[in-house]
């Protein structure tokens, strides 16, 4: 593929993979937005005494808020560098300005993302409150003075009066929103072309009365958000990154190798998994992809699930560190703009592009396997207790979104009801007791390494018998014997392949 090969060269000096990407991996996609797409951030709980507790609490939230878009339409954000691997790196800052600033304008075919980077600063200011399926437009800015906590308080609790009267109720519109891209494209085409935007639904009443229709709306307006969606927020108390780190590993890159154990004990094979990893580093760089089902992943789950007893602590040992290396090994090629999956995808589109047949490569049945994610996975660190969620990005998959801090992991790990595949529950006890399994592993074998040094340093003195500690044999005794290796426990669910295949 030279021709594509040059083209993508010259597409990457211009920077437009960014927009190949942002449409593959978001605008071309026709499922609904909540669960498939858009993550949510969970808040630390608030103890409310009260309803005006609650309203103060957001007057607060909202007042923060303002602040941060002035710091970010001043464009006063300190520059970012890169933490990690590769640390220091300057980071591209571009998404934060689009943080107030866009709108997913829906499609029949594709959306359109719209910002409005350089919008006149003398525009009026204010922000969209949603009470009880009701939306209002609540102005942040009146006089040329923006508005101060206790106003916007004031504002908050006729918001909520006037969400509470029935008579001046509209129908909830905003369900469409949630609702398949195409459709929500279509809804929002009727409800413009309309004499005043209001939609609503019709009834024959001899039935029932309007609060069945009410109860009805409302029931729907939940299931079709979260009824099918299964969510397990996990936290792993036992112990969290700098146990890791003293293990002079990543913990980013261990936590990923424990999702692999959690997988494979689930389903006795690994599959094809995503892992976001930050490509900043450039110029309106988003992500590109970490593929964590490597070969040293299957090697290492195969010894730790092996009831045979084939393996010793050190033999898994070594396949850990090795895992660990790969895995680290991907991740500081795919943020320095090394990975596969951008790069394929800009031959794809170019190809497209210049009306050429597709190219064999992406027809072949391993390569479309390759791109459904049955794990889809992605760090979230935060420096207070709180943590985000995602759904799976198909089916029969799982989303797993992890947290790790000092002396614990929090994972919020999803799949869908409807799946007979996955459970959630499931690979929640299946991720703890691979978390556990592999810890027992490093302290075993740092145990035995300690004791290996020991009877090394004592080798070289003579002993009471007048005979020495023979090194091999102590090191036979340090790394040997099932009575060391840590129980694994058989898989959880009845494999679904052969044992030892990698499903790309």
């Amino acid at each position: 593929m030279p021709i594509l090969e040059q083209q993508t060269a010259s597409i990457d000096r211009h920077g437009n993979v960014y927009d190949f990407w942002l449409e593959d991996m978001y605008l071309n996609n026709r499922l609904a937005l909540p669960v498939n797409s858009s993550p949510v951030m969970v808040f630390p709980k608030q103890a409310f005494k009260d309803h005006k507790d609650a309203l103060r609490f957001a007057a607060r939230l909202i007042k923060g808020v303002l602040e941060y878009k002035a710091v970010i339409d001043a464009r006063a954000l300190p520059v970012e560098f890169a933490r990690g691997q590769l640390a220091g790196t300057p980071l591209c800052m571009e998404q934060y300005y689009r943080l107030f600033k866009s709108y997913r304008y829906p499609g029949l075919k594709t959306d359109t993302l719209k910002v409005q980077l350089n919008a006149a600063s003398s525009a009026p200011e204010h922000i969209i409150v949603a009470c009880k399926n009701q939306f209002f437009v609540l102005d942040v800015v009146a006089h040329s003075k923006q508005l101060n906590e206790t106003e916007i308080l004031s504002q908050l609790e006729k918001i909520m009066k006037m969400a509470e009267n029935a008579k001046e109720r509209l129908p909830p519109f905003g369900i469409l929103t949630s609702d398949g891209r195409t459709e929500w494209a279509q809804a929002r085409d009727a409800l413009t072309k309309g004499m005043d935007g209001v939609c609503g639904v019709v009834c024959e009443h001899s039935p029932f009365e309007g609060i069945v229709l009410v109860q009805c709306s409302e029931y729907l307006m939940k299931y079709m958000l979260v009824n099918n969606l299964d969510m397990d927020v996990f936290k792993f108390k036992v112990y969290g990154k700098e146990f890791i780190k003293k293990q002079k590993m990543s913990p980013d890159a261990f936590i990923q190798v424990a999702l692999q154990l959690a997988f494979y004990k689930c389903n006795g094979r690994l599959v094809s998994t995503y892992e976001s990893a930050s490509i900043r580093r450039f110029q309106e760089g988003r992500v590109d992809n970490i593929r964590s089902a490597t070969a040293e992943a299957l090697a290492f789950v195969k010894s730790m699930t092996d009831e045979r007893g084939t393996f010793t602590d050190s033999e898994k040992m070594k396949r850990l560190r090795d895992v660990v290396n790969a895995q680290t090994n991907y991740t500081i090629a795919a943020i320095t703009g090394m990975a596969i999956d951008n790069h394929l995808l800009g031959l794809l589109r170019i190809a497209k592009e210049l009306n050429m047949e597709k190219p064999e490569i992406f027809c072949d049945e391993t390569y479309l396997a390759s791109n459904q994610f049955i794990l889809s996975t992605s760090q979230v660190p935060t420096t207070v207790e709180m943590f985000c969620c995602y759904g799976p990005v198909v089916p029969n998959g799982y989303g797993a979104c992890y947290n790790p801090q000092s002396d614990h992991i929090l994972f919020c790990v999803s799949s869908f009801w409807e799946s007979t595949q996955t459970s959630s529950a499931v690979f929640v006890k299946a991720l703890n007791e691979g978390l556990l399994e592999i810890r027992d592993l490093c302290n075993s074998s740092s145990a035995a390494a300690t004791k290996l040094a020991g009877s090394s340093q004592g080798a070289g003195q003579p002993c009471k018998s007048g005979n020495s500690i023979v090194p091999e044999e102590q090191s036979r005794v340090g790394w040997g014997g099932d009575e060391q290796r840590p129980t694994v426990s058989s898989s959880i669910i009845e494999p679904t392949a052969a044992n030892g295949s990698i499903t790309l």
